[in-house]
């Protein structure tokens, strides 16, 4: 997987402005992390930006933890400065990666 990056904008006349950067190796992530992106979305979901935004609604109290997990040290504050299309280019790269690091585990079986 290649490198998440996080972009937290500044407030007020800052909005349009990366204020802030984290960057996470995908290879990190957790077996609860995987799996709980994993129980957010299907695959064959994850086609559309309609279809990511549904997701991120219907998993928005989820989101906000798993993406303190994934990124070091982000605070509540700062995510509620994530541009929302980043947002959802970040969580479908995440549940792809996610999805695909489950099925290599199950075709080592």
């Amino acid at each position: 997987m290649a490198t998440l990056t996080l972009n937290i904008y500044g407030s007020g006349k800052e909005k349009n402005t990366v204020i802030k950067t984290y960057t996470a190796d995908g290879y990190d992530l957790t077996l609860g992390t995987v799996a709980k992106i994993c129980d957010l979305v299907k695959a064959d979901n994850m086609t559309d930006e309609k279809s990511i935004a549904v997701a991120i609604a219907k998993g928005a109290g989820e989101i906000m933890p798993l993406l303190k997990d994934i990124f070091d040290d982000v605070t509540d504050e700062e995510l509620e400065r994530v541009k929302m299309k980043e947002l959802m280019l970040l969580f479908a790269q995440i549940a792809r990666e996610s999805i695909k690091s489950v099925d290599v585990l199950k075709k080592g079986n």
